[in-house]
Order: C-alpha cells, then structure tokens, then sequence
C-alpha cells in the first residue's frame, strides 16, 4: 500500500515537473521571440538607421515630410512645414552627418520621464502634448556627440519624427 501511494506521488511530481519545465521553455521562447524585435509597437532600429543614413546623404525632402507638424529642435517649437523645411534644408546646406553613429538606447519615451536635452518650457509642452503612446526616443552617439530623435509611426504606419536634439557634448 505505502508502494502505490509512493508511486502516485512520484507521478505527481514528474508531472508537475513537465508542466514546470513546459511552461519555463515557452516563457523564454515568448522572450527570445519579443527580444528581437527591438520595436514593439513603434519605431525599430533598422527605421533609426535608415532616418541617419537619410541624414547623412541630405534627403531633406524625404525628412522634412517625415516630420511631424509641428516639430521639435532641442527646445524650440517649430510650427509650420516651412521652418520645418530650413531646419533639414539648414542641416544639408551645412554638410551635416552623423558621423560614426552608433545607437546608444531606443527606448519607450514616457513625458516627464524620459530624458531630452534641453528644459525650455516650450520642449516640457510639446513633449508632453504630441508624441504618441508609442513614441520612442532614440540616443544616437557620433562623433559630434549625442544626438537625441523622437520617433513614432503615423495611423498607416509610416516612420514619424517628432523631435531632434544636439548634438550634444
């Protein structure tokens, strides 16, 4: 009799056991699956790349209808599609390039959490008002600091920017 309930307990255990390992490998298949997508929900890595390479061979065009309206530099509000336009045009006339680039952190941006370079009033507004719940603030160092781009996707999908900052030393 002590040889049957033995026996059944042992069951239990290697049952539970199983149902322990089971669900500890799907866990970390659903981590390993998410972990490789470094964008849920918003921007990913690749779309950062591609916003710096766009930089950096002078597509303002491109940029400037990716940006957001209105539009964010460092702690300036710039309203309107035609300051937008001078601020990329401005960057391209001046051969700027993010040079040696390489992404530091892409992370959710959470308003009065994250961090921005600068502090104006204006930035605290705007940050808190337009990005989406989906926005993500990307740190970029290069060789001529840190530049900071707030990113989020339009309702089709498309890559949005919302803000640039720097770069800064």
């Amino acid at each position: 009799m002590i040889t049957f309930w033995l026996i059944q307990i042992k069951r239990v255990i290697l049952f539970s056991m199983k149902q322990k390992r089971l669900l500890v490998t799907l866990s970390l298949l659903i981590i390993v699956i998410l972990s490789g997508c470094a964008s849920i929900g918003g921007v990913s890595s690749g779309e950062i790349n591609e916003i710096i390479g766009m930089i950096n061979s002078g597509e303002s065009d491109i940029l400037i209808s990716m940006s957001s309206e209105p539009f964010l530099v460092d702690g300036e509000v710039l309203p309107g599609v035609q300051l937008n336009s001078m601020f990329w045009n401005g960057l391209k006339s001046a051969g700027f390039r993010i040079e040696n680039p390489v992404l530091l952190s892409a992370e959710k941006f959470i308003p009065g959490t994250s961090r921005w370079p600068s502090e104006s009033k204006a930035a605290e507004l705007f940050l808190q008002k337009y990005p989406d719940a989906k926005a993500r603030l990307a740190v970029i160092g290069c060789d001529s600091g840190t530049v900071y781009l707030l990113t989020g996707k339009d309702v089709e999908g498309a890559v949005k920017i919302y803000a640039w900052g720097g770069p800064v030393r």
